[in-house]
């Protein structure tokens, strides 16, 4: 092993170097960044032992074993692993060909320990190739069409995990469905967007896995709740307006806008979830697939016109009127007869408890033509923000999530905030493998590989 203390990094392993410490740059000391360069077969790390430095591959493999289950992964360049403290290794790193490493330790001056488990996130995505390493709870937090969301525990750390069955999957047809969400969630990054960690695979199921929010989902704190008065609906609004407009700027339709699609933080404020719908198109361009849920879908969705973003408008519109009326606007017994209503009739305010503000942006987003439709114009989704209803709010300290909450979820380490579903235990089936080839997926059979 030889170690260089005063060293010269191509742009290349800078780049490596950024990605991986992201906006962690204050715990670490990195004028102090040493390199390492380890030869075949030599152990960086020994399982059980205590260690604190954080490690950064520039070139080179490593193997990574635990004692009982033997080899659980291989790191490659731009992977990272390593402690912000002193603790016991988890596994055992093995040299497979000569590596370059970077590392530096914990920047002890900095006294905020709350980020430990938001930056040790990352390693997890990194070597975690097993599903054997996944404890799953019995408690599901959601169920669909395709899957259902379970809890789970990833190296003492509690995860939300999305088994989705390739059975089900091609028996409807949905494999570029399943594709485009894995593909659009690995590629968002957002404080109101639910987090990506991983995805695995074995021969019965796709393993999508995220960040655990265990605040619960908008749908059940409304449905205990009842109306919104309007200051806090608009809290619960502008927070989703964000959220949007960042998917819209990223040229992402959301097409599943409704309560049980958005879940509450710790802090009180909502991320989206559940991206199973979402579709990547450019602004002028138009998509036809009749997807969504029937309350929540437009007219544009219905007619067969095409549409773009501005069916999360309208969804948006479906929203603010159920948070300030304990209902939508919309309903019928028949499935044609509420898609007929839909498409032909204009809202009716009928003396409706709710101020006059509110009542016209429900009209503006609820407008039949989408060319017509607020929001829906060359500013986008941002002109929202210029409405009446929104004079003088603090669009800043909102993005910031800095204005104080209505809601509080009480119990952080419970899933009680979740609608109670049936207890099931998850069995696994067999050792899986990372999904970093998806786009290879088969279209006419439930193998997926």
């Amino acid at each position: 092993m030889n170690i260089i203390n005063e060293i010269i990094l191509s742009t290349q392993e800078i780049n490596l170097i950024k990605n991986a410490i992201g906006e962690s740059k204050n715990y670490f000391d990195i004028e102090n960044i040493k390199i390492k360069y380890y030869k075949k077969n030599d152990i960086i790390v020994t399982q059980k032992k205590l260690f604190q430095q954080f490690y950064i591959i520039l070139d080179g493999k490593v193997q990574v074993n635990t004692i009982n289950k033997g080899l659980i992964g291989i790191l490659k360049e731009g992977k990272w692993f390593g402690s912000l403290k002193y603790k016991f290794a988890k596994a055992t790193l093995k040299v497979l060909e000569e590596v370059k490493i970077g590392y530096f330790l914990f920047n002890n001056d900095n006294d905020d320990n709350d980020n430990y488990d938001k930056i040790l996130t990352k390693p997890v995505a990194s070597i975690l190739n097993n599903l054997n390493d996944i404890n799953f709870s019995s408690k599901i937090l959601g169920e669909g069409t395709f899957s259902n969301v379970y809890k789970c525990n990833i190296f003492n750390k509690k995860y939300a995990i999305k088994c989705i069955k390739k059975d089900v999957v091609c028996k409807f047809g949905a494999q570029n469905q399943i594709k485009n969400e894995l593909n659009i969630l690995k590629k968002l990054k957002h404080p109101f967007i639910i987090e990506f960690i991983n995805t695995l695979q074995d021969e019965y199921a796709i393993y999508l896995i995220t960040e655990l929010l265990n605040g619960g989902e908008l749908f059940k704190y409304i449905t205990i709740k009842g109306k919104l008065d309007i200051e806090e609906t608009k809290f619960y609004i502008a927070n989703i307006i964000i959220a949007l407009e960042y998917l819209h700027n990223n040229e992402i339709i959301y097409r599943d806008l409704k309560p049980e699609n958005i879940v509450f933080k710790q802090n009180g404020y909502l991320k989206l979830i559940d991206f199973g719908f979402s579709k990547k198109i450019k602004k002028n361009d138009k998509t036809y697939t009749i997807l969504g849920t029937p309350n929540y879908l437009a007219p544009e969705i219905l007619s067969g016109e095409g549409y773009n973003w501005s069916i999360d408008i309208w969804s948006l519109g479906i929203l603010l009127y159920e948070l300030l009326l304990s209902d939508t606007p919309y309903f019928a017994n028949d499935i044609d007869k509420l898609y007929n209503i839909i498409t032909n009739q204009r809202l009716q305010f009928n003396k409706l408890d709710i101020n006059d503000d509110a009542i016209n942006l429900i009209s503006l987003l609820l407008y039949i033509n989408p060319k017509r439709r607020y929001g829906c114009g060359e500013q986008g989704i941002s002109e929202l923000k210029e409405h009446q209803i929104f004079n003088d709010y603090e669009w800043v300290k909102m993005n910031n999530q800095q204005l104080k909450p209505f809601f509080i979820p009480k119990n952080k380490k419970s899933t009680s905030n979740y609608v109670n579903y049936n207890m099931y235990t998850y069995k696994l089936n067999s050792i899986c493998t990372p999904i970093n080839w998806f786009p290879k997926l088969k279209t006419c059979s439930i193998n997926m590989y």
